[in-house]
């Protein structure tokens, strides 16, 4: 693979829109074809990057010394970019990257790999953690903090730069230049999340730790501008129409995260949120449901609420309500 030097106002251009000063940084990219192109994630039209986990990734991608941090840990409530985030990195760097999702039964073979019969013969076959090592390949574990403690603390050697010990065939695995991880966890918050469980701190040191949030209120109404802009040529919508429509979904969003368990004490606290990512689906949906009563809310509860068959279903639509001036009721969905 043909490695080269690019400047972020060619592969992050809202990145500078947000910090000029950021046209300058160097990234690394690849040639257009390699031979791992099949791993290179697929890029996604309209994606836009936020200048503080660009910075937080370019500094570890870029500037970490794999002999310290090997690993990086991206930590924040659903929907903020923690896997996109990478994932987009990488595919407007054209570089490869293995990934895996954490389950509560995901076993020590998925990483390693296992004994398989092949044609009467026994084979061994990496798992992706291995191969991850073998090949200098980096590494995504979406759900780090769902998969069974025993099965973390295992990879403690791995995350310190250390060699794979393979058991069933006696091979010592040493990580080869390019391996890296990126782990994921939504935050361990008692009763909610249902499995999931705080690091041990001797894995838990053991990570460069990146904290993720929401973008500013600022960039996420041009996140949701732009996917209502088919209303514009579908019911000759007017462009302020698009803004303040962009606008009152995003303030909802700030009301339903301020409510939200992860967030709030109080007793009427909600126990979903509102991702950037689902005010995005709301809006697609919304063009959907333009020109039909109550759309706005019609289109909620087929992204996210599913009406108001919940209390935290009713409390958003009331939300709704509050901004938009459209009531909602048993029937409306």
């Amino acid at each position: 693979m043909q490695a080269f030097y690019q400047t972020a106002d060619v592969l992050f251009p809202e990145v500078v829109s947000q910090e000029p000063k950021a046209a300058g940084a160097q990234v690394v990219a690849f040639s257009e074809e390699h031979p791992w192109q099949n791993l290179v994630p697929k890029m996604e039209e309209g994606y836009f990057y936020s200048l503080a986990l660009f910075r937080e990734l370019h500094t570890f991608i870029e500037r970490a010394d794999p002999n310290v941090f090997l690993a990086a840990k991206l930590s924040g409530f659903p929907g903020t970019s923690k896997t996109s985030g990478v994932l987009q990195y990488f595919a407007r760097t054209n570089r490869p990257i293995l990934s895996l999702n954490g389950t509560p039964s995901t076993e020590a073979e998925q990483l390693i790999g296992k004994n398989t019969l092949r044609g009467g013969e026994i084979v061994w076959t990496d798992g992706v953690l291995a191969m991850a090592m073998r090949f200098g390949l980096p590494l995504l574990i979406n759900e780090w903090n769902v998969i069974p403690e025993e099965q973390r603390v295992g990879l403690n050697e791995v995350l310190d730069g250390r060699p794979l010990m393979i058991a069933d065939t006696g091979e010592v695995l040493p990580p080869q230049p390019g391996f890296r991880i990126f782990l994921t966890e939504n935050p361990y918050i008692p009763g909610m999340f249902g499995s999931r469980a705080p690091d041990d701190p001797s894995t838990n040191e053991r990570s460069y730790k990146i904290s993720c949030s929401y973008p500013p209120k600022e960039v996420e109404v041009e996140i949701v501008a732009s996917k209502l802009q088919p209303l514009v040529t579908s019911t000759g919508a007017d462009p302020s129409f698009i803004r303040e429509t962009a606008d009152k979904m995003v303030t909802v969003a700030e009301k339903v995260r301020a409510m939200y368990m992860g967030s709030s004490i109080d007793a009427k606290a909600l126990d979903i949120t509102m991702s950037t990512r689902t005010i995005s689906r709301w809006a697609c949906a919304f063009v959907m449901w333009a020109g039909h009563e109550k759309g706005i809310h019609k289109a909620l509860a087929r992204t996210l609420t599913e009406g108001i068959k919940s209390t935290a279903g009713r409390a958003i639509h009331e939300m709704v309500a509050s901004e938009f001036g459209e009531t909602f009721g048993e029937g409306d969905e």
